[in-house]
């Protein structure tokens, strides 16, 4: 079943796009549905809700005029009046310019486009990319096999998932900074973060177009106490800023 919370965006099927708000044209980025068996059930109060399945689950929701307010064509009649009205009509689940869903349904009287909504009311945004941290930090044990720093096949996934993030969020450029344990000595430990650094920006470059500037602080700037393996491995990092 499909939850449809009437908002205040209308649309009218059969057209070619549709406003989110007024003023504003995105047009359909969608799937269209089969159709839909759709109930209007009237409340005591009079007020009428939408009862649609898909198959798949149901839940009610008000079924709402144009400017927002709620359909109550028999307010005021006596409480235990409550019954169902069957109709039929096609829905279109369009996809917003940030990735949340919105049901466009018209049963041939008027047509109105209304947020999807989950059980627990929350959007419906399988394409919503999340905005990542300012910082990200990613474990140099994952990405490096020991003293390394050429890239680990189990880092490649990783930085997939991040380079396709950012290109969603159109983010181009970023600052990308090594670190190590106080293990081995200090300029040894400088060079191995500046590489690490090095071999990540040049993999976001190469398939992600991502520009990126470079450095290491070696064992200088540690997030945790060196004496435990623990506190060796937080502060083995690569740490990537993102700039713009």
């Amino acid at each position: 079943m499909l939850l449809l919370r009437a908002a205040g965006a209308v649309c009218i099927l059969g057209l070619a796009a549709c406003a989110a708000t007024p003023g504003e044209d995105y047009g359909f980025d969608s799937k269209p549905l089969s159709d839909l068996r759709a109930n209007v059930w009237v409340d005591p109060n009079g007020c009428e809700h939408w009862v649609i399945d898909d198959g798949v689950e149901g839940y009610l929701t008000p079924r709402r005029n144009r400017d927002g307010t709620p359909v109550c064509p028999k307010a005021g009649s006596a409480p235990g009046t409550a019954g169902t009205t069957e109709v039929t009509f096609e829905a279109i689940a369009w996809t917003d310019p940030n990735g949340c869903q919105h049901w466009a349904s018209d049963h041939g009287v008027k047509g109105f486009m209304s947020e999807r909504l989950a059980r627990d009311g929350t959007p419906v945004c399988p394409g919503k990319v999340k905005p990542l941290p300012e910082v990200i930090t990613l474990g140099a044990d994952a990405l490096f096999d020991t003293n390394k720093s050429d890239l680990r096949p189990e880092a490649i996934a990783e930085l997939d998932d991040f380079g396709t993030k950012m290109n969603k969020l159109k983010k181009t450029r970023l600052r990308i900074t090594g670190h190590t344990d106080s293990r081995g000595s200090e300029p040894y430990n400088q060079g191995l973060s500046e590489r690490r650094a090095a071999s990540v920006a040049a993999y976001l470059a190469q398939n992600f177009g991502l520009q990126s500037e470079t450095g290491g602080l070696g064992e200088s700037s540690p997030v945790a106490e060196n004496t435990t393996t623990a506190g060796r491995q937080a502060n083995r990092r690569v740490e990537i800023t993102i700039l713009d």
